[in-house]
């Protein structure tokens, strides 16, 4: 009797089995793939927020439209005087600044006021040369930033005490720069970021910023591939956009221009043409800078047309189109080649 009561509860259990095993399977295989799913909804929608995220930019930089953080929206700048005499080259710290004005001086060279954001750490920046007018009028566009630079012609430095420039010139304050025993004078004073913070600066400089495109399409016909800019017989520069970086390299004639960091690069190249003339015995010049004339503004292989306004000295200098809209500017590193009207300036367009 046992032995049939066992008999049949096996019966009972191989019976039943073949119906309870695939419920079981069922079950498990109906968890397993909703949470799958929600695992991998929630991760669609995790990649999602994160795309968006990207492409929003709340807050950007005053001085050159990149995305920036809002505890550094109110940080100042610093502008520095930079030589581009051939025994000055490699400079130190030019391609690490985020806007550079480029314009002629006496002698045929041209010299650089770069601008660098005042808390970024730059551990060496020169030669610094002295300070020409024009140079103040660009300044000023930034709110009276920090100068520095080892003296200056005449008019600069009266330009500096009327329009009351906060200026470190050398002259009076040399513990903020020092001299390189490697470099014969004067091309050898440098300075650096510690120096200048040594300043105390405002943490918000009144001006009116540049506009910046949030996105950029890539050009797609007549593509602006090169440009040549013979300031005078010395000065040759070249820039040859790069299409894989969007980005344009910059040459002093056929040799790349490189720095003792590296080579220069910039995201948007502005050309902008300015009446200039010699004033004096020494070859010093005076540029029109205020007022208006022609430019160019090139950014991602598009070369726009464009009309340029500064209305006074501490205005900013826009640039317009054909049809009087501002140009927006791309952001990251900005480069204005100040040319004289009678400067040669030849575009290559595929």
């Amino acid at each position: 009797m046992k032995k049939n009561k066992k008999y049949q509860l096996t019966k009972f259990k191989s019976r039943y089995w073949y119906f309870i095993v695939p419920v079981f399977v069922l079950i498990f295989y109906a968890l397993f793939f909703s949470s799958s799913k929600k695992i991998f909804v929630a991760e669609k929608k995790d990649f999602k927020k994160v795309k968006i995220a990207e492409n929003i930019c709340e807050q950007r930089s005053r001085l050159n439209g990149i995305c920036i953080n809002f505890n550094e929206s109110g940080r100042a700048f610093v502008g520095v005087m930079i030589e581009n005499h051939p025994v000055a080259r490699p400079q130190a710290g030019l391609a690490e600044a985020s806007v550079v004005y480029e314009a002629l001086v006496e002698g045929n060279y041209t010299r650089f006021l770069a601008f660098f954001d005042y808390a970024e750490k730059i551990n060496k920046v020169g030669p610094v040369r002295s300070a020409r007018p024009y140079y103040l009028d660009w300044l000023n566009e930034w709110g009276n930033p920090l100068y520095m630079h080892v003296g200056g012609s005449p008019e600069a430095l009266q330009k500096i005490v009327a329009q009351k420039i906060f200026d470190a010139n050398e002259f009076y304050h040399a513990k903020s720069y020092w001299r390189d025993s490697s470099q014969s004078a004067p091309h050898n004073v440098y300075t650096d970021s510690g120096k200048w913070t040594e300043f105390r600066q405002s943490d918000f400089l009144n001006f009116s910023s540049w506009n910046f495109v949030t996105s950029s399409t890539p050009c797609l016909i007549h593509c602006l591939t090169h440009i040549r800019i013979s300031y005078s017989s010395e000065t040759d520069v070249q820039w040859d956009f790069n299409t894989t970086t969007t980005r344009f390299v910059r040459y002093h004639g056929n040799t790349k221009h490189v720095t003792e960091e590296g080579e220069i690069v910039a995201d948007t190249i502005i050309i902008q043409e300015i009446k200039t003339k010699v004033i004096d015995g020494e070859g010093r010049l005076a540029l029109q800078t205020i007022g208006e004339g022609q430019a160019v503004v090139a950014y991602d292989g598009k070369k726009i047309n464009a009309t340029w306004k500064k209305e006074s000295f501490k205005s900013r200098t826009r640039f317009f189109d054909g049809t009087g809209v501002e140009i927006l500017l791309k952001p990251g590193k900005i480069w204005l080649e100040i040319v004289p009207n009678f400067s040669v300036i030849e575009f290559t367009q595929l």
